[in-house]
């Protein structure tokens, strides 16, 4: 999935720009995933360091549709914003074009800034009219390739969860993060920023073709690996987690009250393999008999 810009306004070229979707909090706002004209990847998050300074971002938040451009030295003018000032100049932000547009929630913002490095490139009025034109089609052409690409992973239901969704490189850098995926994380990691994924889930899913899966302490995470982009999922671990789709299927046959033959002939295995299986299950699961069994299966269907 690629975005593509072209780099002009009005006949004027902007030097980079940054894509972001956020998420605003009382002071600042939360990356949850991103896209790079011209930008290095440390960008962002270098800006979520200093984003409870950036007033322009909610600024425009505040006005969703409508496009602002600053001179951003003279923006930021004063004491207290000499932090973001010197962001500003190492990322060559001498003049910023920004806009947002409401994303899945009213705390979710789609939005995007161009940047001129030049001090006098100015953006003008016919700049600002001209992203608000253009933006709201960039926005439903995101989301469309989006759902396109979750739904080439041959998953029917994707349309239907896609807040327990995620796109990402195969270097941990998000895509998309539906705010589902992002809860279900933080659950595992508190502290996770949201823009790259955490190593030890990047090292346990990376797999070139095929499914992986991470099952963690609170949240379960499947990957498919299809070209350069991990397609991923998450789910609350349920008590069940720990066992091996063929152990499952075996406690929940016994679960049900069969017994060890009836088990055995519905999945074509021996009567002594099964009970191989239920005390491995027993094991796993930290129970002693059937009712056990049945409870949690009841709990977690």
């Amino acid at each position: 999935m690629r975005l593509h810009l072209c780099p002009a306004l009005s006949g004027k070229p902007f030097t980079s720009s940054r894509w972001l979707t956020v998420e605003l909090l009382n002071t600042g706002a939360l990356t949850h995933c991103s896209h790079l004209f011209n930008e290095p990847t440390d960008i962002v998050v270098d800006w979520d360091a200093i984003n409870r300074m950036d007033r322009l971002m909610h600024q425009v938040a505040l006005n969703p549709g409508k496009a602002v451009g600053i001179h951003t030295p003279s923006f930021f003018a004063g004491r207290e914003f000499a932090e973001i000032r010197d962001y500003t100049r190492r990322y060559r932000h001498a003049n910023s074009l920004c806009i947002s547009e409401l994303g899945t929630t009213p705390k979710f913002r789609h939005a995007i800034t161009l940047f001129r490095e030049k001090d006098g490139d100015h953006f003008n009025d016919d700049n600002e009219r001209l992203l608000e034109q253009l933006f709201p089609h960039m926005v439903e052409a995101l989301t469309q390739n989006r759902l396109l690409s979750l739904r080439q992973t041959g998953i029917e239901e994707a349309a239907t969860d896609q807040a327990t969704r995620a796109i990402a490189r195969q270097d941990g850098q998000l895509y998309y993060a539906g705010s589902g995926f992002n809860a279900l994380l933080r659950q595992e990691w508190p502290d996770w920023k949201g823009i790259k994924l955490p190593d030890k889930l990047l090292n346990a899913i990376n797999k070139p073709g095929g499914t992986a899966v991470f099952s963690g302490i609170a949240s379960c995470v499947s990957a498919t690996c299809v070209g350069q982009l991990l397609f991923l999922r998450a789910s609350a671990c349920s008590a069940l987690t720990p066992l091996s789709p063929r152990e499952l299927s075996v406690a929940m046959h016994y679960g049900q009250g069969r017994s060890y033959k009836e088990i055995a002939k519905d999945l074509s295995i021996s009567p002594a393999t099964v009970r191989n299986f239920i005390q491995r299950i027993f094991t796993k699961l930290n129970i002693s008999d059937k009712a056990e069994l049945a409870t949690i299966l009841n709990r977690n269907p």
